[in-house]
């Protein structure tokens, strides 16, 4: 054994019958001191997939050239060289590797000498989603009819071998469990329809938007006013795009949007193939607005309204009479006159001698639209003689005269 002091140690061998005994040694020893961790390495807490990286830094009193490994590295981990003192210690955890790591670094110098540091690193489980490998309807939004029965269907996997679970919601309300469901449309609007897969850590889902529409889709729907035989009319139209058991039409109107409204047709509008439908409202009053809904009925007696839609009737711009029509007349006729203002009108038909033969109309009106008919008789109800007569219209500074005939 050589002792403890640097520098030239010699030691001697004896042995009997060895020639030239005893045999001398000769051993020149140098002093090390021994290299060092300057800094403890770090114990450490990580998911797995998430990256450990820290330095290790070494010295020698020496100066020595040191070296660095690691005793039962984690698969994946690496020592990068930083610099002739320094290591950099890299290692991601794979799905797979969650644990307890005790690892061990070593440094040396060049003579022998080392040392040793321990890191604890523990790796916690990282929990990943199901995968949701397929699922049905594939369309994430779609239409259907009113009582149509949808199937829905997951199915999935889970990467790390998980149990999973199924269950679904429909606009948030919990309705079913497993990988099936089949929901019945049985009402109009719109739903949300959500699968679910779960392991015993997360959730992960797929959704649907259902469209349950009603068994009559408008293209257009329109309310226009305008001029018909000198009265004001709404002419109420509508395209449908799609009609399913439908009957028909019926038509509401109100004077407010939120108001009550009232259905004025008598008999509905009777459902046919081209789909263009119009209704026209003949009991209307210039200066008002209206309001329409038409209601669309089915085989079933299902009613869905559509609207509303609004109307303005206009107030007439001018004093004005019409001719009479028809003329010749027998024994009706009708005279169309318009007002732009309130006011007292007085309307009076006379013989071609002057003579005052029947009054229409002598009283207050307001501004509109306005048709009066003459029977052919005169103020006590006696028929009037054929012959030419003229009506005089009296309206504030108007006056107008028109002539027509009577053929019996």
């Amino acid at each position: 054994t050589m002792g403890p002091a640097p520098g030239n140690n010699t030691a001697m061998a004896v042995a009997y019958g060895l020639q030239n005994s005893p045999v001398p040694f000769s051993v020149e020893a140098v002093n090390n001191n021994l290299p060092s961790f300057t800094a403890l390495t770090p114990d450490v807490t990580v998911m797995e997939k998430q990256m450990v990286r820290f330095t290790l830094e070494a010295s020698d009193p020496d100066g020595d050239p040191l070296s660095f490994s690691i005793i039962n590295p984690p698969r994946g981990a690496v020592l990068d060289s930083v610099s002739s003192t320094q290591r950099e210690f890299k290692w991601i955890p794979d799905y797979d590797q969650a644990g307890t790591y005790k690892i061990i670094f070593i440094v040396y110098d060049n003579k022998g000498g080392a040392d040793r540091d321990t890191s604890t690193i523990v790796v916690e489980n990282k929990n990943r989603l199901p995968v949701i490998t397929a699922f049905q309807p594939e369309k994430a939004e779609f239409s259907v009819k009113p009582d149509s029965t949808i199937h829905f269907s997951m199915t999935a996997e889970d990467p790390d071998n998980d149990q999973l679970t199924y269950f679904w919601e429909v606009d948030g309300q919990r309705v079913a469990e497993g990988f099936q469901y089949s929901y019945t449309a049985d009402s109009l609007g719109h739903y949300e329809v959500i699968g679910y897969v779960a392991d015993p850590y997360d959730t992960t889902f797929h959704q649907w938007i259902l469209n349950v529409k009603t068994r009559v889709e408008l293209e257009s729907l329109t309310a226009s006013s305008k001029i018909a035989n000198g009265l004001p009319v709404v002419a109420v139209d509508w395209i449908t795009r799609v009609e399913v058991d439908n009957i028909g039409f019926n038509i509401y109107r109100s004077r407010f949007k939120t108001g009550d409204y009232e259905k004025i047709n008598s008999q509905i509008v009777r459902s046919h193939k081209s789909g263009q439908y119009e209704y026209v409202d003949r009991t209307v009053t210039a200066g008002l607005r209206y309001y329409y809904k038409i209601e669309d009925l089915d085989l079933n007696g299902n009613k869905t309204l559509h609207g509303p839609v609004r109307a303005d009737i206009p107030v007439p711009n001018e004093f004005n009479i019409s001719q009479n029509y028809p003329n010749p007349f027998n024994p009706v006729t009708t005279i169309h006159f318009t007002l732009p203002a309130s006011g007292h009108v007085q309307l009076v038909i006379f013989n071609i001698l002057g003579q005052k033969i029947r009054t229409l109309i002598d009283e207050n009106r307001k501004a509109g639209f306005y048709s009066l008919q003459w029977n052919g008789r005169d103020d006590s109800g006696n028929p009037a003689p054929s012959g030419v007569y003229y009506y005089a219209i009296k309206a504030g500074k108007f006056q107008a005269i028109k002539r027509m005939i009577l053929a019996r």
